[in-house]
């Protein structure tokens, strides 16, 4: 994930590698790159298939011209298959998706297990006793989440964790986009002087899903201060590296023009660095579009990575399996879950990954307290 990369000074394996992107080739890789280099660290390594991994094997070997598993490199996975599966990257889209143990490499791999609070194990299975079922209904936000005027209830109930938290350590996390951009809509409208919301030239970043033909879209709006989370990478100006990476939180300094249509947005970085975001054209269309959202919500594959103080859970909209968990182990507390919707009274988690999960932590070569 390009955030998490970030964060430790770190890349991407498609940024490292030169691994195409959605067909797109982005260079060849060249022995002196990898010189020096004698250990790599993966993260997040569940999200890639069996495919990605033995791209990623193939072309190591091939750069360091040996046969030896990763090119001989010291390898160190980090991952979770209880969370949400890998990205398929098969030629075949319709192939069921294939997880990294059912790779040839597999049989090479070592494996460590990292043990978890008691709750989050539970959860982590597929787990619900009536103690949890008695600690989320005390955590529960709303029972639902059907009109407008129970986003408005739950974005006003949102603003009031954010009153006594840093914004920045509060989400709402939702299976669905256009979920996400209504809860988003709701939220920075009721906590930004209403004078001060602009309307952007074209819309956010394109729809991930296709949306029922009934739901209507959120307004495109922006403000200053405004939290946004950035969806596309964005190339710097005069350096080939990405100044702004696709999952990376950031706010809104300035709007040009001063009034009317909002067609320039001045962003602020973390590291305090000032980047004026680039609208981008979408592929099929060539129409342009702003690569960012406001990210008071989001979803259960970009709020992973992040650790936060509070998280609000979307309970109402059905959820897949290993969401739950992913939503409510980005606490640091588990008295920063919060539930919005119905109180599960199980929770979806895939049955074939959970046995095989277990096996891996028989063959721990740690011993267990």
């Amino acid at each position: 994930m390009a955030k998490a990369a970030l964060a430790i000074g770190g890349k991407t394996l498609h940024s490292v590698l030169k691994i195409p992107i959605a067909g797109v080739i982005c260079g060849m890789l060249e022995e002196s790159q990898l010189d020096g280099v004698t250990i790599l660290i993966i993260d997040k390594v569940t999200l890639l298939d069996m495919y990605l991994i033995n791209q990623v094997d193939q072309i190591v070997k091939k750069v360091k011209k040996t046969g030896q598993p990763f090119g001989g490199l010291i390898t160190i996975l980090f991952g979770d298959f209880l969370q949400l599966p890998p990205i398929n990257t098969s030629a075949d889209q319709k192939e069921e998706v294939k997880y990294i143990f059912d790779s040839h490499i597999w049989k090479n791999i070592v494996t460590f297990h990292l043990t978890k609070r008691a709750v989050l194990l539970r959860w982590r299975e597929g787990k619900m006793i009536g103690e949890d079922q008695s600690f989320l209904k005390e955590r529960s936000i709303s029972s639902r989440l059907n009109t407008d005027k129970d986003y408005e209830f739950v974005a006003k109930k949102i603003n009031e964790i954010i009153g006594v938290f840093d914004a920045f350590d509060v989400m709402f996390v939702t299976r669905l986009n256009f979920v996400v951009d209504w809860m988003n809509y709701f939220r920075f409208t009721q906590g930004a002087n209403q004078q001060e919301l602009r309307q952007l030239s074209n819309a956010w970043a394109p729809p991930q899903a296709v949306v029922p033909a009934k739901i209507l879209m959120a307004p495109s709006l922006v403000c200053i201060n405004m939290r946004i989370l950035i969806t596309e990478s964005q190339i710097g100006d005069n350096d080939d590296k990405p100044r702004m990476l696709n999952g990376m939180m950031r706010s809104v300094l300035q709007l040009r023009p001063a009034y009317g249509i909002v067609d320039r947005v001045l962003v602020i970085l973390e590291n305090g660095i000032k980047h004026r975001t680039r609208q981008i054209p979408r592929s099929l269309t060539g129409d342009l579009y702003w690569p960012f959202r406001p990210c008071y919500a989001t979803t259960f594959h970009k709020v992973q990575g992040l650790t936060l103080r509070h998280v609000a859970v979307d309970t109402h909209h059905n959820l897949k399996d290993g969401m739950f968990y992913v939503g409510c182990s980005r606490v640091r507390s588990r008295h920063g879950s919060n539930i919005v919707g119905p109180i599960p009274k199980y929770i979806k988690f895939n049955r074939e990954v959970l046995g095989k999960q277990r096996e891996i932590e028989a063959s721990n070569i740690i011993p267990s307290d």
